[in-house]
């Protein structure tokens, strides 16, 4: 049966619960711009408030809010592009390791690669 003891205990365990939700939302959310701050400032890839590591068609800056044309000077990219705008959260996220470039939105690169190793495959079977 319900009464009102019941129902107000439930609440209180809701309100409870929700709040709990909310400081680990925020332990969180500080632990990601901490740690982002730090990688941020050890990163090679950030130019000009951009990711260099990261290179997207340019048609990405109005599908993604984080994603911009590319205004890095020098830019070894020659055809118009985007690039991801460096932020804590943005670099906490990162799995940069070393210096290699990642393109997204190029399919033709990934489907050079994917033909490449089946070709090699090829070769290895009829051997």
């Amino acid at each position: 049966m319900v009464t009102k003891d019941n129902i107000s205990r439930r609440l209180e365990k809701l309100e409870k619960q929700k709040k709990e939700e909310a400081l680990t939302l925020i332990e969180i959310l500080s632990n990601a711009t901490f740690f982002g701050e730090i990688r941020k400032a050890k990163c090679q890839q950030s130019r000009n408030g951009q990711c260099c590591f990261f290179i997207l068609e340019d048609e990405a800056k109005y599908k993604l809010p984080i994603v911009t044309a590319c205004r890095i000077e020098n830019c070894e990219e020659s055809a118009p592009h985007s690039h991801i705008e460096i932020s804590n959260i943005t670099c906490s996220l990162c799995q940069e390791i070393g210096s290699s470039k990642k393109s997204f939105g190029n399919h033709s690169n990934s489907l050079a690669k994917s033909n490449k190793k089946t070709t090699e495959t090829k070769t290895r079977i009829e051997e």
